[in-house]
């Protein structure tokens, strides 16, 4: 096999074939917009309980965060940055209604409001797992025609290149299938506000258990988010 090296300063940089795979700076706008429809999800879930002024004001301050940061990241898109200002209208736009046939009404025309922005983030987040997915194909391309060049002098040698070639065939389609579930997760974002905008309209009592389990859907892919960088 050929012989290790000359190392450089930059060996080990993430660059194949010319073209650089340094992901972390790319994710960190889709890790600001799933943190803008996490605070978007909880904002609403607090505004539907009785003694909500306190979990409201808390999840407004973190929207209103999370959309700055968003906002602060040069390459989120456009689409994406007018989406979460959406999201922070809407959201902000609900009072200090007393009764609950009041509140409801609040409730059903800031989702009306933040319908089209969530689309766009979500979008967004969509895009950039696209993204990668592309770039770990790509990466995972140019580590097999590498490997398929090395003539293993024996047999250790053989199983060795064997061992490293499997890890990477498992590890990048691991995370390919992982991106596919995530955009299936974020797929069903939208309906699930839907739903529960269309149950206010019909008065029932389960807006607030429908709520709190698409804050639990968005927590559960910011997470998913988290465990693949």
């Amino acid at each position: 096999s050929p012989a290790p090296g000359p190392y450089r300063t930059d060996s080990f940089a993430p660059v194949i074939d010319g073209r650089d795979f340094d992901f972390g700076p790319r994710l960190a706008p889709r890790e600001a917009a799933l943190d803008v429809l996490v605070s978007y999800t909880e904002a609403l879930a607090a505004f539907a309980k009785k003694d909500y002024q306190g979990d409201l004001d808390e999840a407004t301050q973190a929207l209103g965060g999370s959309v700055e940061r968003l906002l602060s990241e040069a390459t989120a898109s456009t689409q994406a940055k007018q989406g979460a200002g959406l999201l922070a209208t809407a959201v902000n736009a609900l009072g200090r209604e007393v009764t609950d046939h009041m509140r409801k009404a609040a409730l059903r025309r800031a989702m009306d409001q933040a319908a089209p922005g969530l689309q766009q983030v979500v979008a967004f987040a969509k895009e950039i797992d696209s993204l990668a997915a592309t770039a770990v194909g790509i990466m995972r391309d140019g580590m097999l025609r590498t490997a398929n060049r090395i003539s293993p002098t024996d047999g250790i040698a053989k199983i060795q290149l064997n061992e490293r070639v499997a890890a990477v065939l498992v590890d990048s389609n691991t995370i390919i299938a992982r991106l596919k579930e995530i955009d299936a997760a974020l797929d069903a974002i939208k309906p699930a506000h839907d739903e529960i905008r269309e149950a206010l309209d019909r008065d029932e009592r389960t807006p607030l258990q429908k709520l709190q389990a698409l804050v639990a859907e968005a927590k559960r892919l910011q997470r998913s988010y988290q465990k693949l960088k």
